[in-house]
């Protein structure tokens, strides 16, 4: 066996052993589409490698069938690595369905061409093996034609190598420069075989190139985690999260944005995440995620951040860690609650305080209206009863309106004709009738929602006809939930106006009846709205949680 035999024997087989260890790695450490393109492009080059072992080592009549069958792979192998390229350097407009088709089309060609080139000569003539053991050919017309395509692919693979190590951001640029050393040997001797430069041992050169571009990719793989993100989709991604994100490995930092920077300051990648930022590892002896805590109180350019962590596993060792600063919202919730207390404070003083001396005052009006006989002096004193009334009809509404305004947290099943007969009983209904053609059941608070039949038995009673015996309310079953109709005179105004506090069509009214309404309806989690009625006004409530009932007369929500 001669020296150059040898040569390409050897390097065939080397190239073949350290692909396969590549497309090893790639499968374990892999992750998504690149990681499965790798897997594809390393398997193709990893069968020319086998290919070429064939050629040295297969009887000479075979060997010109699998010198083609080493191009065909070789065509294989450009495409793969292009889709593999475009994908991992997230250059989506390669990654088009007509790009991968033009992509298609051509290998299809290429793979023809050089199959049946024994028949036509083409692409190759006159194949034969020489006495030294070396396939030489002729090169046809078809050769130089597919040497452009062929170039051209080469020529966006070292673009996308380009751009890839462009936009790399700094943390994944050792990642990127791997890749485009890996895959710069093989396409760079690829190109000076297309020039000449190498003669009958060309594929000897080309597979040890190749040898060294797939033990670059394995260290790559190994120590770096390749293919466990892809850098440009993963640095978009990231830069465009504004709370800090961090890629944690094995314990060790993969990737974070600069929000995490802010954060923690000594962050970097390959470190592990307990050195750069302890404050988020409870225990460090428990692997992530389960080592993380659930909060962290970190002080950021001299100001204390509260920060919520989450986090969401990616395969059985690495973790995306989130980070969700809630100093905001906490201080706003503090607020809130503070401002609670102060309205409780508020309401207490009303509810008590203002009361006791309302109650006084009417007390004495009513001993000076049993003592004085002058016409006078009783028209003011009927005046201040009169205004006395007012004041603790508008206490007993606001305070009504600010606990009707609190959620509902605990419901029962409610039917909706009940209550309402039972409100109308608590009503100064002056003659008027109630209709109740209704069995729906909502999971309701009996008490509020008896409050808001009131208030709109109460108004539709006082707006709705002149002589209120003659009015007819009824409460109905609607496809979404229930409504309160009457055939008075209805309501000349728009449909959110009139539940705005304060909106009355008439002196006597305090304006907030229908805001209490609206506030039971949304506490519940539903709404009201003020609805085209036959005549008169009608109120459908909706989003309410609807009931049926069972036979057994258990309640089982829709």
């Amino acid at each position: 066996m001669s020296d150059t035999v040898t040569l390409r024997l050897g390097a065939g087989v080397l190239s073949a052993v350290v692909t396969l260890a590549a497309v090893w790695l790639g499968v374990v450490y892999g992750r998504g589409r690149a990681g499965q393109l790798f897997a594809v492009a390393g398997g193709v080059v990893c069968a020319w490698s086998l290919t070429l072992v064939g050629v040295v080592v297969a009887p000479t009549g075979v060997r010109p069938t699998l010198f083609l069958l080493a191009w065909v792979f070789q065509w294989g192998g450009l495409v793969s690595w292009f889709l593999f390229l475009s994908e991992y350097a997230g250059a989506s407009r390669w990654r088009d369905h007509r790009v991968q088709a033009a992509l298609g089309v051509t290998l299809s060609a290429a793979v023809v061409a050089i199959a049946t080139t024994r028949s036509h000569g083409l692409v190759f003539a006159d194949l034969r093996v020489t006495p030294a053991g070396h396939v030489a050919f002729e090169r046809g017309v078809g050769y130089a034609v597919l040497s452009v395509p062929a170039t051209v692919l080469l020529a966006g693979i070292l673009w996308l190598l380009a751009r890839l190590a462009l936009r790399s951001r700094r943390e994944s640029r050792r990642q990127s420069s791997l890749l485009a050393v890996a895959v710069a040997v093989p396409v760079g001797l690829w190109l000076l075989r297309l020039s000449g430069v190498f003669g009958a041992g060309w594929l000897s050169y080309l597979a040890v190139g190749n040898a060294v571009q797939m033990g670059v990719v394995a260290a790559g793989l190994y120590g770096g985690r390749l293919l466990r993100l892809t850098p440009v989709t993963r640095a978009t991604v990231l830069s465009a999260l504004p709370d800090p994100i961090l890629v944690v490995d094995d314990g060790r930092v993969v990737d974070y944005n600069e929000a995490t920077r802010e954060v923690f300051p000594a962050v970097e990648t390959g470190r592990r995440l307990a050195a750069v930022a302890p404050a988020l590892v409870d225990d460090e002896s428990v692997p992530v995620p389960a080592g993380l805590v659930d909060r962290v109180e970190q002080s950021v350019d001299g100001e204390p951040r509260s920060l919520v962590v989450s986090h969401t596993t990616v395969g059985d060792t690495a973790a995306v860690v989130a980070l969700r600063d809630v100093t905001a919202a906490e201080s706003y919730a503090a607020d809130l609650e503070r401002q609670t207390e102060q309205l409780d404070r508020f309401a207490s003083v009303v509810s008590h305080d203002l009361r006791n001396p309302i109650s006084v005052v009417q007390a004495h009006v009513e001993v000076a209206q049993a003592e004085t006989d002058d016409e006078e002096v009783a028209s003011f004193l009927a005046n201040a009863e009169e205004a006395t009334r007012r004041m603790t009809e508008i206490i007993d509404d606001a305070l009504t309106l600010a606990d009707e305004g609190e959620v509902v947290d605990e419901t029962e099943p409610v039917a909706v004709g009940e209550i309402a007969q039972q409100s109308w009983g608590t009503v100064d209904t002056r003659g008027a009738t109630l209709r109740t053609p209704t069995d729906r059941v909502v999971a309701a608070d009996p008490g509020r929602l008896r409050s808001a039949f009131e208030n709109l038995f109460r108004n539709a009673v006082e707006h709705g006809r002149e002589e209120p015996a003659a009015l007819t309310v009824t409460v109905e079953t609607t496809p979404s939930g229930f409504a309160v109709a009457d055939d008075g005179a209805g309501i000349d105004a728009d449909g959110d106006t009139v539940f705005n506090e304060g909106y009355s069509t008439a002196d006597s009214g305090t304006g907030l009846g229908l805001s209490i309404v609206r506030s039971v309806a949304r506490a519940h989690g539903g709404d009201v709205r003020l609805a085209d009625g036959d005549g008169g006004a009608r109120f459908e409530f909706t989003g309410f949680r609807i009931v049926e009932t069972q036979p057994d007369g258990r309640a089982v929500a829709e």
